[in-house]
């Protein structure tokens, strides 16, 4: 008998043993594996995720400043707006002043108008038509700057108002003589 190998049952009982261990060797060393790398992935993306937090932080505090330069260039043009509203104005303060007359005899100035205080009791009717008879008309009170020389103590005067009831209800229609309309309930 020649050339014929026989292998010895625990010769082969040796051999599956050292696969198996290898083999459970293997396993072992492959969910170590994943483990480090299971945990390697989690600190990516918990660096990941902080990175995120600090861009969505940045661009929120680069919409703040946005936001605010929007709101500080509306309060520069609002300035210029209310400066160019101040000089026309103390430009027609200063043409008033220029171009005003003086008042006549009997009546008093105050501001950029002319007033006169009638002596006559009378009614309002008549007060309009006499007023209107001098190229003025019925002192209309606008503020209370303007109320201040001719309103006070025991004085009756007629002011540029007069009015009317709406039908069946409780409100007043009120219209100056310089055509304003005003309606109080």
């Amino acid at each position: 008998m020649q050339g014929v190998l026989f292998a010895s049952p625990i010769g082969r009982s040796n051999i599956y043993q050292l696969i198996g261990v290898s083999f459970f060797l293997l396993c072992i060393t492959q969910a170590a594996l994943n483990v480090y790398l299971w945990h390697e992935c989690e600190k990516k993306n918990k660096e990941l995720e902080d990175r995120v937090v600090e861009k969505e932080n940045q661009i929120s505090e680069l919409q703040k400043r946005i936001n605010t330069e929007k709101k500080n260039k509306e309060l520069e043009d609002r300035i210029v707006e209310k400066e160019n509203q101040i000089s026309e104005l103390q430009k027609r303060i200063n043409s008033v002043e220029l171009n005003s007359l003086e008042c006549p005899l009997g009546w008093q100035r105050f501001m950029s108008s002319c007033y006169q205080l009638s002596t006559e009791t009378n009614t309002w009717t008549h007060a309009k038509q006499n007023c209107e008879s001098k190229g003025a008309r019925l002192m209309i009170l606008n503020d209370e700057t303007e109320q201040r020389p001719f309103i006070g103590g025991v004085v009756k005067i007629w002011i540029g108002l007069y009015g009317q009831t709406e039908n069946n209800t409780s409100f007043w229609y009120l219209k100056g003589v310089d055509g304003r309309l005003l309606k109080y309930g």
